[in-house]
């Protein structure tokens, strides 16, 4: 079975979602290009990290094949797996923060199923 995009642990206890803004001067793809870990004809799908142990990984997953996202999305609709290459970066987990602008992680804990729900803050 291939790996997916999405995060997953052992025992997912705690599930969520992730969601960033791009830095406004240097982002990841920008730092990958820059690095010449990642050519002008590839495409950054995906960027993964991970603490696994107290040790923290970053990678990053690249599509060998330029094209706008509008055009990948339709390739990629239509593949049963996207070969992409990974890319181990050695790098902190604070460095790879700051290639956003905005960056929110949100976990809820897995029986509860409230990811979509509103809440209210009361007074305690």
């Amino acid at each position: 079975m291939n790996p997916s995009f999405t995060a997953s642990t052992q025992y997912n206890d705690w599930e969520g979602t992730a969601a960033a803004d791009d830095a406004d001067s240097k982002d990841l793809q920008d730092y990958l290009r820059d690095q010449e870990l990642m050519q002008e004809d590839e495409f950054l799908v995906s960027a993964a990290l991970r603490v696994l142990e107290n040790s923290i990984f970053v990678h990053a997953y690249v599509y060998s094949e330029s094209g706008s996202s509008t055009s990948l999305k339709e390739k990629f609709a239509a593949l049963e797996a996207i070969p992409v290459r990974e890319i181990d970066l050695e790098i902190s987990a604070e460095q790879f923060i700051k290639f956003f602008k905005r960056f929110v992680v949100s976990l809820t804990w897995k029986t509860l199923d409230v990811k979509n729900k509103e809440f209210r803050i009361v007074e305690g």
